[in-house]
């Protein structure tokens, strides 16, 4: 134990001249003020209970309010995430940061978080985006841990709310047509139209395939290589080689035949496959309006950017691919999201689908009715052998049921 004596103490005395003082990662701890040994060391056992527990500090080493903290937050995320991360995260931080952004990160507890979750119920916000702000505060957390400022995660002890999932409706190859003749009437059809046969035939994510470069296409392998570009470190840094279908490369063959002409067949500014139509030295970013329009001309209720990617994958497997081969072309490390996120099943599949199915197996040459007629009445418990062939309806009015 680290109690020590005041050296000017001389026998026994009732003033307080005990005092405890111990060393904890760089730090002392110290206090004074004890009549007796006893009391400073139940007094220093429990100091050291409080700060150290399980090898873990429960001090903070700094004390930083939430508003203090996030600035250093984001940029780490910056760097550790996609370009796109951060921006998201600022914004669902807000609604947060208006009632506790001058709190100590190491003072908002559990029943702070809980408070909140209450109050944007009350304000009609959806449970999937307050999961969103939970995830979000977990992160918070987690990074002030590492930098000192927090003891704990408050937010990884909220569960996360019930969230209904509706049905994804993925539009037939009828609809997707109609899509596309409604795009290919738009201001920029061309552009549009090849675009999104790209994202159909690849599933590739929106900002994968505006990153595209000719130099990433191999026509004679058919081969459409996904790699990190500066402005577009991938969202799980895989690279990828996505095998082109006979389809997406007639189309790609016909489009750069376009794309050379619409620089004069000159030294164009750039290799993007797909190009601003108002400024043909950039790289497009979309296509949204010309996206928006072409979706209500089809007359197609909902259907987004993200959703050809959903297209792509579900009916892949409706039409019996490897789901291995569509996690490859997808980028995803297994099956799962393929199966549970991506895999919907259209009416149409699922009712064709369940026409197999029937209890009566084909094997054994019976039919329905056949089987059907085999079956016999169960006695009854306790009733008399041959009772039910006394019963036949004539005598007592009932009606033989077969």
């Amino acid at each position: 134990m680290s109690v020590y004596k005041r050296e000017y103490s001389k026998g026994k005395s009732k003033f307080p001249v005990w005092y405890y003082c111990f060393r904890y990662r760089k730090e002392c701890y110290r206090q004074a003020g004890f009549v007796t040994k006893a009391e400073a060391q139940l007094a220093e056992e429990q100091a050291r209970k409080t700060i150290i527990w399980d090898n873990k500090r429960l001090t903070p080493a700094i004390n930083s309010s939430l508003q203090d903290l996030l600035p250093g937050y984001f940029a780490n995320r910056a760097i550790t995430n996609a370009p796109g991360t951060a921006a998201r995260e600022q914004y669902h931080i807000r609604p947060f940061l208006k009632e506790f952004s001058k709190t100590l990160l190491s003072k908002i507890s559990i029943a702070d978080i809980q408070w909140h979750i209450r109050q944007r119920k009350k304000d009609g916000i959806s449970n999937r985006t307050i999961n969103l702000e939970i995830n979000l505060l977990r992160c918070i957390f987690k990074y002030g841990i590492d930098v000192g400022a927090a003891i704990n995660n408050p937010a990884k002890e909220i569960k996360k709310l019930k969230v209904v999932r509706e049905e994804v409706e993925i539009p037939t190859h009828e609809g997707f047509l109609r899509f596309i003749q409604a795009a290919s009437e738009t201001r920029y059809g061309k552009e549009i139209t090849v675009w999104l046969w790209f994202r159909a035939y690849t599933a590739t994510r929106e900002r994968e395939s505006l990153f595209v470069e000719w130099k990433d296409i191999d026509f004679e392998k058919n081969i459409i290589r996904i790699i990190p570009k500066p402005d577009n470190p991938l969202k799980n840094a895989r690279c990828r080689n996505l095998i082109m279908v006979e389809d997406l490369r007639k189309v790609l063959l016909d489009w750069r035949r376009e794309w050379l002409e619409t620089f004069n067949n000159g030294t164009p500014p750039h290799d993007w496959v797909f190009f601003n139509p108002n400024q043909k030295h950039m790289r497009a970013d979309g296509f949204r309006a010309a996206f928006r329009k072409a979706r209500e001309k089809a007359g197609i209720t909902f259907f987004t950017s993200k959703d050809l990617r959903h297209y792509c994958l579900s009916h892949g497997m409706m039409s019996n691919i490897s789901k291995d081969v569509l996690r490859t072309q997808a980028g995803h490390v297994s099956t799962q999201m393929i199966e549970q996120t991506y895999g919907h099943l259209s009416q149409e599949y699922r009712a064709q689908e369940m026409k197999k199915f029937s209890f009566f197996h084909p094997n054994n040459g019976s039919k329905p009715d056949e089987t059907l007629k085999n079956i016999q009445p169960q006695e009854q418990p306790g009733s008399p052998a041959g009772a039910t062939e006394g019963k036949t309806g004539e005598g007592n009015g009932e009606a033989n049921l077969l």
